[in-house]
């Protein structure tokens, strides 16, 4: 969307009701120290079925690094996606309202290995469905290392992933 980027490149599995396998590139800026704004995604899914996600938040969707454990932060954005699959294309605009807390860092064992991570739990609330998330993410790169949905009993784990053509 003509904004200076930087890309992060992952392979991701998922289990559970609705079990995949995809590739993520995502695509941030670094405001400043321990700040990341989320400005858009790609991603491709290769099973069950193939199909392709891309997707825009405006303003972008900004994560925290600055927490102290026990902090948390609100947030309001909305998304643009455009989903192609089985020869269709569909497009949604969404607005999310959302809470995210930092809960400290853990040690998390997923198919990429054993890794630091931080952990979130985000209360939010998209076009007034209301959903539970819980990330890992990678300390010192940022990465998507877990993530449960608790709504939808999905487990996402990291099998694979770079960061400006660096693996992890």
């Amino acid at each position: 969307a003509g904004q200076s980027v930087l890309e992060a490149d992952t392979r991701i599995s998922a289990t559970g009701q609705f079990a995949s396998t995809s590739r993520a590139r995502l695509y941030y800026q670094i405001p400043s120290a321990r700040r990341i704004v989320s400005i858009g995604f790609e991603n491709e899914t290769t099973s069950p079925e193939s199909s392709t996600q891309t997707g825009e938040f405006t303003p972008g969707r900004l994560e925290r690094f600055d927490l102290a454990a026990g902090e948390s932060f609100s947030q309001n954005y909305s998304a643009r996606v455009d989903i192609s699959a089985g020869g269709f294309t569909f497009s949604s605009t969404s607005q999310t309202q959302s809470t995210t807390s930092f809960d400290g860092i853990e040690s998390v064992t997923v198919p990429a290995g054993t890794v630091q991570a931080c952990r979130f739990t985000e209360n939010e609330s998209t076009d007034g469905e209301q959903f539970r998330i819980v990330t890992w993410v990678g300390v010192g790169n940022g990465l998507l290392i877990r993530q449960t949905e608790s709504e939808e009993n999905t487990v996402s784990e990291l099998v694979s992933g770079s960061v400006n053509g660096a693996d992890i």
